[in-house]
């Protein structure tokens, strides 16, 4: 199942995670404050973990990042990437991966990842918000 939320409008996806407590999730925004504090918020409203996607190959594009108003962190979040951004005052909007042909298979193997972390819990089913 893929989600689709404009921005932080995260309401309706809040929601239905709610509803669906068996269901894993994975916020694919932009790669700047706002992503990351919509994930945070995602997790915090639906009582989960936070889970952030960062394409493995996005240090790729960071020759195409975008230059921030503002200083931002990537806590809770670890990635090189993100603290590479973040350092930098810089960002990476999503759709700059979508026609990466690495980006699907890159998705699966995040799905299985995601799927791993919560096979404890009997939580197999990954969802991508944004």
């Amino acid at each position: 199942m893929v989600l689709f939320c404009q921005g932080a409008a995260v309401g309706g996806a809040v929601q239905l995670l709610r509803a669906l407590p068996s269901v894993a999730w994975m916020h694919f925004g932009d790669l700047d404050a706002a992503g990351v504090q919509i994930a945070a918020s995602i997790a915090n409203l639906t009582d989960r973990p936070p889970s952030l996607y960062v394409p493995t190959f996005a240090g790729d594009y960071l020759g195409r990042k975008l230059r921030s108003k503002q200083a931002w962190t990537c806590s809770p979040f670890d990635s090189v990437t993100l603290k590479t951004l973040s350092a930098g005052s810089a960002w990476l909007e999503q759709e700059i991966f979508i026609l990466d042909e690495r980006l699907f298979a890159d998705i699966a193997l995040a799905f299985a990842a995601l799927a791993a972390q919560y096979s404890e819990s009997n939580r197999y089913t990954a969802v991508i918000s944004q």
